[in-house]
């Protein structure tokens, strides 16, 4: 266990994060203890009741920052003239906070024990599509066919369910198809699914 030290209350809050994020991305949402969170951290149980109140608290915090930071991500992303255009780029964010950082398994456990929101906030997808959407609609304009919202979303709704199902059993599917053996072919698929959906979300013409 880390020396117990002085620290701020916004430096013990975000350390605490920290180490329940590295607890769930072992052992599972299920798995997490809040003594051991708080020996990672250095802390006493009851400082992680006293800025969470409860294992619950703990557990919705770290989504909720989560959620937050791949949002940042994406909208500076897409705030930058390259940024808009970098449909792979966009893609592997949202691959890095599902699959490194854990999320993805953080939000199918509270999908199915129940156990809150799991987007942290109701519309996060449906902020993220309408900044996607003003960037076609700019890249669209002169021609005669410009994008619906609707197709948006949807454009948006496959990159979420099918980086988020990757996360969850890429391994998996790539094994039951005879990639087992291919160690780039996760990233072959990223880079296809970009380009599949960078053509298909390009102005078009009547």
């Amino acid at each position: 266990m880390p020396p117990r030290r002085r620290r701020s209350p916004e430096q013990a809050r975000a350390e605490i994060l920290e180490a329940a994020e590295r607890q769930m991305r072992a052992v599972g949402p299920g798995g997490l203890r809040l003594q051991e969170v708080a020996d990672e951290a250095g802390l006493s149980h009851p400082s992680i009741l006293h800025y969470f109140g409860t294992r619950r608290g703990l557990v919705d915090a770290v989504v909720e920052r989560g959620v937050q930071r791949l949002e940042a991500d994406l909208f500076e992303l897409l705030s930058q003239e390259e940024g808009r255009s970098d449909t792979e780029g966009l893609l592997q964010r949202v691959a890095g906070t599902l699959t490194e950082r854990g999320h993805a398994r953080l939000l199918a456990w509270l999908v199915l024990t129940g156990e809150g929101e799991p987007l942290g906030t109701e519309h996060t997808l449906q902020a993220i599509a309408q900044a996607v959407h003003a960037n076609r609609v700019a890249a669209a304009a002169g021609t005669q066919s410009p994008p619906t919202f609707e197709d948006t979303v949807f454009v948006v709704l496959l990159a979420g369910l099918t980086v988020f199902g990757d996360a969850l059993l890429g391994t998996e599917l790539r094994r039951s198809a005879g990639l087992g053996d291919d160690a780039s072919a996760g990233e072959r698929f990223h880079s296809w699914l970009a380009q599949l959906l960078a053509a298909h979300s390009g102005p078009t013409h009547d």
